[in-house]
């Protein structure tokens, strides 16, 4: 053997999942701009969709 095994840890189940993995295409401008905003952009873009939906 080249050496021990390597183990691949997850986080496992959530209790109460709350969101899904999908793909949606966005236009490169936009997308550019949430992502100047620094880390954090698929919940900015998350937050927009929420105030047009409510």
């Amino acid at each position: 053997m080249l050496g021990a095994p390597v183990l691949k840890r997850s986080r496992g189940p959530q209790v109460k999942p709350t969101k899904v993995l999908t793909s949606v295409r966005l236009d490169a401008d936009i997308l550019a701009f949430f992502k100047s905003q620094g880390s954090g952009y698929q919940a900015r873009i998350n937050d927009a969709l929420r105030v047009e939906v409510n």
